[in-house]
């Protein structure tokens, strides 16, 4: 799928992939695009950068854009794969604020398995696949960085699942009491460990996330204020204007403006 709307972040695709002792050593010299791999089964090596790694199962690691690198299966136990393949300048701002613009590998990370298997259910037919991908890429550096700095293990993984079901809900309608009663959560025990960990309730964490899509929206894309309150899921044009000018103190389309 083209990027047709000059969004920052380009979703490319995302894959399963499955080595044998066969599969060839890849090699590449200063990649165009990123890749992220996590390691669902097996094992392989990875040469990035003049570094070296030995890759286990329920690791993740980073081809990233730019660097020249080689990597290959383990011949022994060959890697089985989750990847997605991710370009643009919003995805180098997210790697750079993280510190992940240097990072190649990340051992024991199987709490990020679930991004990679998001990434695999978008459809790249769909409109506005690029921005959907974009709120996942970024729950995906966060908790890549939450990892790194030993927090992330901190956090439940109920109130985990929960973050990530609604960063995945931008574009339709979250009922926390639906996703509550398919879980089997209390509503009221959801809210209170969700607040605990990341310090907002979860209602508050999606209009958190909706309005820095919508920001993102505004800056970058050539959708109408009117399409952008349609893609976030609001009853119209005037509701998002409204819980817009709320939050910001400014309207939409002044945002716009400024960018132009």
């Amino acid at each position: 799928m083209t990027n047709s709307n000059n969004f920052p972040f380009t979703f490319h695709l995302a894959q399963k992939v499955q080595a044998d002792n066969r599969t060839p050593v890849i090699r590449r010299k200063n990649y165009e695009v990123c890749t992220v791999e996590y390691v669902t089964k097996g094992a392989g090596c990875l040469h990035s950068n003049g570094e070296e790694f030995f890759i286990p199962s329920g690791s993740v690691y980073f081809l990233h854009k730019g660097s020249t690198h080689e990597y290959y299966p383990d011949k022994n136990d060959p890697w089985h794969k989750l990847c997605f393949v991710v370009d643009g300048p919003f995805m180098e701002y997210l790697y750079h604020i993280y510190a992940l613009d240097k990072v190649h590998f990340i051992p024991e990370a199987k709490e990020l398995r679930s991004y990679f298997e998001s990434f695999l259910n978008l459809d790249p037919s769909i409109p506005r696949c690029h921005e959907k991908a974009s709120v996942i890429f970024h729950g995906f550096v966060e908790a890549c960085g939450a990892h790194l700095a030993g927090k992330e293990e901190k956090i439940p993984l109920s109130v985990q699942k929960l973050k990530r079901c609604i960063e995945e809900s931008l574009d339709k309608s979250f009922k926390l009491a639906n996703y509550c009663q398919q879980e089997n959560l209390s509503p009221a025990y959801a809210v209170r460990l969700f607040h605990k960990y990341c310090n907002c309730s979860p209602v508050e964490y999606l209009l958190q996330k909706k309005l820095e899509m919508a920001q993102r929206l505004l800056r970058y894309s050539q959708l109408s204020v009117k399409e952008i309150a349609a893609s976030l899921s609001f009853s119209d044009q005037y509701h998002f204007s409204t819980f817009y000018k709320k939050r910001t103190g400014e309207s939409p389309s002044s945002f716009r403006e400024k960018w132009k």
